[in-house]
């Protein structure tokens, strides 16, 4: 896999080229490219990281030639990364060599005490990217649920078995950058939760603040991320993931879980997930529930096979409010083409509330029954700029219902909203490129539903300065005259 940067105009954005084939287990994978925001973590697989530009200390650990009763340097390394987990100090960075470390049911556990500080990290880094395999995964929670727990902590370029469980009460950042989550072989799991690739603590004494989740390839897993459900994590960065293939082993299925407040959750890529393998599984490309979640953004990212593109269910007095949907594809169909996506949007906000939403330019592409669902208790809703493919464009709206600004978004059915002057009965194919074969593998065809020249959906959206300025790929809105309805602006060739 090989990332490289381009320029296009006076913008610069990043590139993600991935070349021939990705193997996991019996599965091969073929990729062309796929473009993702700022995804310059991302090095060449064969490259090492460069010794010389390690700030602090460093030590190995090499399970092939490594002791541990070594001092853990270059030329006589540390055998198991448990031993060097325990050793390290504030600052340290430990390169891990290819080779297998641990077992699937015990996690790499950062024991009371051991964490970095907020200007001595603690990094751990595979050398070369990817080639050391972690079976058990991580966990920052230390030696109980009350005790401290870790921070201040990157994880970096390796390929992990099990997922990484976040537990920190000091309110300290946790980094886990570019690395390879394969859960497709796995039969078990450790407490990391069944099959999740980074999830948050329930414990009450836990919170999570500041947590980056960036150009990570998470496969085979049940869920993808889960902010914990405690309602304490705070501020977390979920950005340039690809998250492919969820499979059913109990319980539900979800790409991510949002709960907490001030999260981020930009430019990723969901796909993969396949009917057969579901189960009795519900799935979401996010979903909240209970305590809910606050102060959210979901931008730039291409959501596919699922059942449920976003769902939230709320109970209490607590509520799912001040929510950002913007600039993203909806397309519900799974991988092994059987119908998904029941809705796009589906907000059950039964005894809670949902307000304060904008959702504005994304497209909902072939769900079954509507793009967008608002029930009970909703109010405060944006709703402008979206193309509905093959999807009715709301339920449950009525005039009764105050504070529900709707409209300038186009649909090829012509039911209509009773509240909204939506334009409709546009031919898609007059609108978008390949609107409906190509969202299968998006990984594949990144640049599916970029509008054609003289497309109606040119310059026929509302003015949302300041609520969306740029489209999915970062090109400023809008280029002509108003902006365009979908989440890509059109650019005059």
């Amino acid at each position: 896999m090989q990332f490289s940067k381009f320029s296009v105009g006076a913008k610069t954005t990043f590139k993600a080229a991935l070349f021939g084939s990705l193997v996991f287990g019996s599965q091969s994978l073929i990729f062309s490219q796929c473009y993702l925001n700022e995804l310059s973590v991302v090095t060449n697989s064969s490259s090492t990281p460069g010794i010389d530009t390690i700030k602090g200390e460093i030590r190995f650990v090499d399970k092939s030639k490594g002791n541990d009763a070594n001092p853990g340097t270059m030329e006589s390394p540390w055998a198991t990364l448990q031993y060097a987990v325990n050793k390290v100090q504030p600052g340290y960075t430990i390169l891990v060599k290819p080779g297998e470390y641990g077992s699937l049911n015990e996690e790499i556990n950062f024991r009371a005490g051991t964490t970095g500080t907020p200007d001595k990290w603690i990094t751990i880094k595979g050398y070369p990217r990817r080639a050391a395999v972690i079976l058990g995964g991580f966990n920052t929670m230390g030696s109980s649920y009350t005790a401290k727990g870790a921070g201040w902590i990157r994880i970096e370029g390796l390929t992990l078995k099990n997922g990484i469980f976040v537990h920190n009460t000091q309110s300290a950042p946790i980094e886990v950058i570019d690395n390879k989550f394969d859960f497709a072989s796995a039969t078990s799991f450790s407490s990391t939760a069944n099959g999740c690739a980074v999830y948050g603590s329930n414990s009450t004494y836990a919170t999570q603040k500041g947590i980056v989740i960036k150009g990570n390839h998470i496969y085979g897993a049940s869920y993808g991320v889960i902010t914990g459900q405690n309602g304490k994590s705070r501020d977390w960065l979920v950005e340039n993931n690809i998250i492919e293939r969820l499979i059913y082993r109990s319980g539900d299925i979800d790409y991510v879980r949002i709960f907490g407040e001030g999260h981020i959750f930009r430019g990723n890529i969901f796909f993969g997930t396949r009917h057969s393998e579901k189960g009795a599984a519900h799935v979401d490309g996010f979903q909240s529930f209970n305590e809910g979640a606050r102060n959210i953004v979901i931008e730039n990212n291409i959501i596919s096979s699922f059942d449920e593109g976003i769902m939230v269910s709320t109970t209490g007095s607590v509520g799912n409010n001040n929510w950002t949907i913007r600039n993203n594809v909806f397309s519900g169909t799974y991988a092994d083409s059987v119908a998904g996506g029941s809705y796009g949007i589906s907000i059950h906000a039964s005894t809670g509330t949902a307000k304060t939403w904008n959702i504005v330019n994304n497209v909902f592409a072939n769900n079954k029954y509507h793009g967008i669902y608002l029930g009970d208790n909703t109010s405060y809703m944006t709703v402008k700029n979206n193309f509905f493919h093959n999807s009715n464009m709301y339920l449950s709206f009525n005039s009764t219902r105050g504070y529900m600004y709707v409209g300038y978004n186009m649909t090829n059915r012509t039911a209509k909203s009773p509240i909204s002057t939506d334009k409709v009965g546009v031919d898609p194919n007059l609108v978008f490129v390949n609107p409906v074969s190509v969202y299968v593998n998006p990984v594949n065809n990144p640049n599916f539903f970029e509008l054609k020249k003289n497309s109606p959906a040119i310059d026929a959206g509302a003015n949302l300065t300041g609520l969306v300025n740029s489209d999915m790929r970062n090109i400023k809105r809008p280029q002509g005259a108003y902006w365009d309805v979908g989440p890509y602006e059109y650019v005059l060739p």
